[in-house]
């Protein structure tokens, strides 16, 4: 499949992608900022990879500008999905901007179809769901937690959690974030919102230049694969899988927090 993507990928740009063994797979270098690190399952088999895979993948962070982890059993079941955010951080997407975009309230069934269609993470549940229209087809969406009452903080703020942010394949919205968390803020007047960015894809600049600051970095995560389906599961599903399972590390998460400075 890496094989596969390679192809499609390199049919948009003029540079010639340059791919080299790494412990773990391949370093894959798209251009002179983005590369990737595929991660093959053959090869982190042992005793202890985890930790290796962990400090190389952080050093590799470390080295370029841009670089995403991407896991064979990934790619293998979300390819049209990794394909899309792959263009789409090349630049090669259709853009509609924001503002010429509606604001919609969505119900859970309309939620986690985009997800699963669009969206290469797990669907956590999320008290309130919106999505933007763009001449009536849903081309965003975004999801927030329950809202979070600090007692203990100074005026007792209310805080909100963005869980979810997705655009449709082959499709960005430009502005499309930015649109959807102020509508959040002002329907529930929180004091500040809450994120997290999965280092395996993102070192939180979008989040950045909305305002949020970075307050956490969160230790990598285990999950498990199913070694003949490349099946994913959590510590909860696990039990599930008919067949062995590997062992798989991610590369953590870092949370940022958006202070709201609401007028008086």
């Amino acid at each position: 499949m890496i094989n596969k993507l390679i192809e499609n990928i390199q049919a948009f740009i003029s540079v010639k992608i340059e791919r080299k063994n790494s412990p773990f797979g391949e370093l894959i270098q798209l251009n002179d900022k983005l590369y990737i690190h595929y991660i093959s399952l053959a090869k982190i088999n042992f005793n202890n990879y985890h930790i290796d895979l962990i400090d190389f993948n952080a050093l590799l962070q470390k080295q370029h500008n841009k670089l995403i982890c991407i896991y064979e059993d990934e790619l293998n079941n979300k390819f049209d999905i990794i394909e899309s955010r792959i263009k789409s951080m090349l630049g090669f997407s259709v853009r509609v901007h924001g503002r010429s975009t509606k604001i919609v309230r969505l119900t859970k069934p309309e939620f986690l179809a985009f997800l699963k269609e669009n969206h290469g993470n797990e669907p956590f549940n999320a008290k309130y769901k919106y999505g933007l229209t763009y001449k009536s087809e849903l081309v965003a969406v975004a999801s927030f937690g329950q809202l979070m009452h600090k007692k203990f903080e100074a005026g007792g703020k209310w805080s909100g959690e963005l869980i979810r942010f997705c655009n449709k394949n082959g499709l960005t919205v430009v502005g499309g974030l930015s649109k959807l968390i102020k509508h959040f803020i002002n329907e529930h007047k929180v004091d500040d919102v809450m994120t997290y960015a999965d280092k395996d894809w993102s070192d939180g600049d979008s989040y950045k230049k909305l305002g949020f600051k970075l307050v956490d970095e969160i230790p990598p995560h285990e999950f498990f694969v199913d070694t003949k389906t490349l099946e994913r599961f959590n510590h909860k599903t696990k039990t599930l899988a008919k067949n062995p399972l590997l062992s798989v590390y991610n590369s953590g998460s870092l949370k940022f927090i958006l202070e709201v400075k609401h007028e008086q």
